[in-house]
């Protein structure tokens, strides 16, 4: 990433700050050009000064603060402040994490304690011998759709611009978490939707996300809402079709860019109605043209 004057401002004034708090621990940052720190049984304080400086350049909020303590080579309190969206939160070495918010300390529940059972984590041995090994290039991948009426019936999405769709549906499972919806709104944000758009949230959870998270200083439920889009309890909905009244349920002949797992005949509702599955990105984007659409296309 570039280094802006922000990151320089930003790394001063830390440094001001930690060495009047700390002046006998040395600081390790990420903008500093020499830094002559010898990292062996050492305490020092290791600050990024702006985290995400594409988006700062881009004037998005999606960019924080970060600044750790390091006693003995190990993490002893770590603080990520997000300044465009006055959020600080901090951690100890003990797992103990806290936000700060409104002036109040609240603890946040890091470990969710999903059994009460003991259980056991087998990992592979280090020096495992494995059956296939597949290396991809990340930079060479481009949107893909699946076509109706299968999950491996796939196409590029720029192949596929001339199918028009009469709804896009992002949520469910598998394409209802935070960062599914964060995506989506990315491209939502400011514009109005063409085809009836269906918000889906995953869980529970995810819908209090939508609630609380904000994007360019709205909360990204505000931004699905101001695009026109349709908000339904967090659920399956009309990923497995449904009774009638289902939110979402397809009823003839709609064609759906949808972020769901399979698009079989009947898996929306109707079997007459036809099921492009694809990323949030690709649904967002589909949703505001009324057609599948590489969402390349908003996000160059």
């Amino acid at each position: 990433s570039p280094v802006t004057d922000g990151d320089l401002a930003v790394d001063k004034i830390l440094n001001e700050k930690i060495k009047k708090i700390t002046p006998e621990i040395p600081i390790v940052s990420e903008e500093t050009v020499k830094t002559n720190i010898k990292i062996e049984n050492e305490n020092f304080w290791l600050i990024d000064p702006i985290d995400g400086t594409k988006e700062y350049i881009k004037k998005k909020d999606e960019y924080t603060l970060n600044a750790a303590l390091i006693l003995n080579l190990k993490p002893e309190i770590g603080i990520v402040y997000a300044p465009a969206k006055n959020r600080l939160f901090f951690s100890y070495g003990n797992g103990s994490a806290f936000e700060i918010r409104n002036k109040k300390t609240i603890k946040l529940n890091c470990e969710k304690k999903r059994t009460d059972k003991p259980y056991t984590v087998y990992k592979s041995d280090s020096d495992a011998n494995y059956y296939l090994k597949k290396t991809y290039d990340a930079s060479s991948m481009e949107p893909v759709v699946a076509k109706p009426h299968s999950p491996d019936n796939k196409a590029l999405a720029k192949e596929c611009s001339d199918v028009k769709i009469t709804r896009s549906y992002i949520g469910s499972c598998t394409g209802g978490k935070y960062t599914d919806f964060l995506a989506a709104a990315e491209l939502l944000s400011g514009k109005k939707v063409a085809v009836d758009t269906f918000i889906v949230p995953a869980t529970t959870e995810v819908l209090n996300d939508l609630e609380r998270e904000t994007l360019e200083g709205k909360t990204l439920m505000e931004i699905f809402k101001d695009a026109g889009c349709k908000i339904g309890d967090a659920s399956c909905a009309a990923c497995l079709g449904g009774p009638q009244d289902t939110f979402g349920r397809t009823h003839g002949t709609e064609v759906v860019v949808s972020t769901t797992n399979r698009n079989f005949p009947g898996r929306m509702g109707s079997k007459q109605s036809e099921v492009y599955l694809a990323s949030p990105y690709t649904a967002a984007a589909s949703a505001l043209t009324g057609h599948i659409t590489d969402p390349r296309e908003m996000l160059n």
